[in-house]
């Protein structure tokens, strides 16, 4: 059995820190209530506001006392959100995966590995200090070492600092230096920033348009009046409510003395929220894949059964109908949000049995993606899904020993168990592969035992679940520790490195060279992109445009409507 790595394991930490930053305590499944309240222009007609819920006129959002509030050690979900309205990094994640300078001026480099930053001139710490890259040197080695951030840094070799022409140290510009090349650094530079040797504070002093205080009452945030952005904030004070079980953040939101609920609509449990909450929807790069053990089973080592299998998935119909909605298909690991998805080779392998089947067959071939046009055969209704035969004996996962002229070939589906969602998926993807001929054995198992059984080769197919880096780097996927099966050498290194050099000009260019390599030999295939989505009272927040790394990113650009008790 493979060894667990250290980086293995913090990636795993990192994906389960951010699957339950953003589940509200892994929550899932239908709403309940009527059909959810759509935001304004959204173009549903709205539930009428249940006048039983009351308003106490402040805007309250999670908080878990018992855990800092320091972006770097924080382990709560709540508080790592809290801290994206007290801290801010050098650049932030924008819409479609775009980064926005914040407290950095920009970045240069002559050579894709050596880059030099700027940051502001200008900017204080809540506490009245000024921002200097001492600062973001300190912030910089506290995110290489976190779980959080460090799998994005790791190609972060070392730093120097810049000095003038009378020898004079730069307050404001400094080189970062990376191990391999990479075009798009400023993907990587969204860490919070913090003030230099207040790591081992709970709430150390920042930047963000907010500070923390519980000086004098209830713990809140205030909005901090040397902010360098001078727009007038939408509200001065955000009440932190004590939230720590689902029962309460469900009691709290219900009764109106919660406004903003974080939620993964795919997850397990979720509260049955009042009918008078808005859903909003946003994207992430939490991809969803079944991954194929290509050098010790003989029927997933074949390519043209891997492409068979892909093209026997209907990804429209899961994301659509099994996730309802919170979701959005694609058959590359690459967001469709993204500037340059539509460069890509994404329309090449579609829901097709009648192509599958020849493929099998022998009788059609992906050639260089120019795939030959299918003959014309019925497909299933997706919506019925084929019959889904499930063999529970101990023999389960043996395929490579069936009696091929007595039954059909068997393949075992390795799922993490724990997620109904997830097992629905699950189900309806080996009931599709079914119709190629094979018997599907769905092997569901604990996660820490799902992990021992990637790591020992012990399946066929599994069920893969990942959140990517922003910049959409696949080199665990597809080389690393993530790679389970054999699959690491099917895609050729240099494509991948190729794809991250790039810059803006010819990153679909890159990226479509790397997609058609991986169509090709399918060391996975991927199902889609999960959405995460925040519940907020009706009406009470109006301009909310969260991201996956900050749900308050845009606070400045809110409408915040907080009406008392009373309705005045």
């Amino acid at each position: 059995m493979r060894r667990i790595s250290k980086k293995f394991l913090a990636l795993l930490l990192e994906v389960a820190l951010m699957t339950d930053f953003f589940a509200g305590c892994d929550i899932m499944g239908p709403v309940g209530g009527p059909d959810p309240g759509e935001v304004p222009g959204a173009g549903q007609t709205p539930i009428p506001i249940d006048l039983s819920v009351p308003c106490d006129g402040i805007l309250s959002i999670s908080f878990v006392p018992e855990d800092a509030l320091n972006p770097f050690t924080s382990r709560s979900r709540d508080n790592v959100a809290v801290a994206g309205l007290i801290y801010e990094g050098l650049y932030a994640l924008g819409e479609n995966f775009t980064a926005v300078p914040v407290l950095a001026l920009g970045v240069t480099t002559l050579d894709g590995r050596r880059y030099t930053l700027e940051i502001q001139s200008g900017i204080t710490f809540h506490n009245g200090e000024r921002l200097t890259v001492e600062d973001v040197i300190y912030s910089l080695n506290r995110a290489r070492n976190s779980t959080l951030f460090g799998g994005r840094l790791s190609i972060v070799s070392g730093y120097d600092r810049r000095y003038d022409a009378q020898g004079e140290r730069l307050d404001y510009e400094m080189d970062i230096v990376l191990s391999r090349t990479h075009g798009n650094i400023p993907m990587l530079l969204t860490f919070p920033i913090i003030q230099r040797g207040s790591f081992g504070q709970v709430a150390p002093p920042g930047t963000g348009p907010f500070q923390f205080t519980d000086e004098y009452g209830p713990p809140r945030l205030i909005g901090f009046p040397g902010h360098w952005d001078e727009r007038p904030l939408p509200i001065d004070t955000i009440y932190l409510a004590e939230i720590i079980t689902i029962e309460q953040m469900t009691a709290h939101f219900n009764s109106g003395f919660l406004d903003i609920a974080a939620l993964e609509l795919t997850a397990t449990g979720e509260p049955l929220l009042a009918a008078t909450r808005e859903l909003r929807h946003f994207e992430a790069s939490l991809l969803d894949y079944v991954g194929f053990n290509t050098d010790r089973r003989r029927e997933t080592g074949r390519v043209e059964v891997r492409q068979a299998i892909s093209y026997a998935i209907n990804r429209v119909y899961i994301t659509e109908d099994i996730m309802r909605g919170p979701a959005v298909a694609s058959t590359l690991p690459f967001h469709p949000s993204l500037f340059y998805y539509d460069e890509l080779p994404s329309e090449v392998v579609g829901f097709d049995l009648a192509f599958a089947r020849r493929i099998l067959a022998g009788d059609a071939t992906l050639d260089g993606f120019g795939a030959e046009e299918p003959e014309d055969e019925p497909s299933p209704d997706p919506a019925t899904p084929p019959p889904l035969d499930i063999d529970a004996d101990e023999g389960a996962g043996e395929g490579d020993e069936t009696d091929e002229a007595s039954s059909p070939r068997q393949l075992s589906f390795l799922v993490a168990s724990g997620n109904t969602n997830r097992m629905e998926v699950a189900v309806y993807i080996a009931a599709s592969i079914a119709e190629l001929g094979f018997q599907v054995v769905i092997d569901d198992r604990p996660y820490n035992e799902f992990i021992q059984a990637l790591n020992a080769g012990d399946f066929d197919l599994y069920y893969g679940q990942v959140r990517l880096q922003a910049d959409f780097d696949l080199s665990e996927l597809l080389f690393g520790n993530l790679a389970f099966g054999g699959t690491g050498n099917l895609i050729p290194s240099r494509l991948h490195d190729d794809f991250l050099a790039s810059g803006q000009s010819d990153r679909g260019e890159r990226a479509a060279r790397l997609s058609r390599a991986i169509l090709t030999e399918v060391p996975f295939t991927v199902i889609g992109f999960r959405h995460l989505t925040v519940a907020t009272q009706r009406g009470v927040v109006i301009g909310m445009q969260p991201t996956q790394e900050n749900l308050y990113n845009n606070v400045w650009e809110w409408i915040v409507n907080l009406p008392s008790e009373t309705g005045a």
